[in-house]
């Protein structure tokens, strides 16, 4: 075989791996997104990222909340995260947290 041809196989094999791991940790379980598939924007649960890197690395399994149809997608389909298990943060409940974190430096400033 031919070195270089067997080295960027190889290159792209780990960057392949690297983006499955990345997907995995950037969209965990139970994480809700709005994603734009197929010109709609649809409210989608992720089931898993945990897919072979070598034929759909960084794609992502979901289902959608009003149909439970299961998607596939991609980071790029993603227009915002509604929903984040791991930081127990909702779109609707950001600008509260917010607001109360500025009311509490507030009061400490005073």
């Amino acid at each position: 075989m031919i070195r270089t041809v067997e080295d960027a196989a190889e290159a792209l094999a780990v960057a392949q791996r690297n983006l499955v791991a990345a997907t995995i940790a950037a969209y965990p379980k139970d994480m809700i997104v709005i994603a734009e598939l197929n010109g709609y924007q649809v409210e989608l649960i992720v089931l898993s990222a945990d897919v072979p890197y070598w034929s759909r690395a960084g794609q992502i399994i979901g289902r959608n909340t009003k149909t439970g149809k299961q998607r596939s997608f991609y980071d790029s389909n993603v227009i915002r995260i509604k929903h984040n298990p791991t930081t127990h943060c909702t779109a609707r409940t950001a600008g509260t947290v917010l607001a109360t974190q500025m009311d509490m430096r507030s009061e400490t400033n005073a």
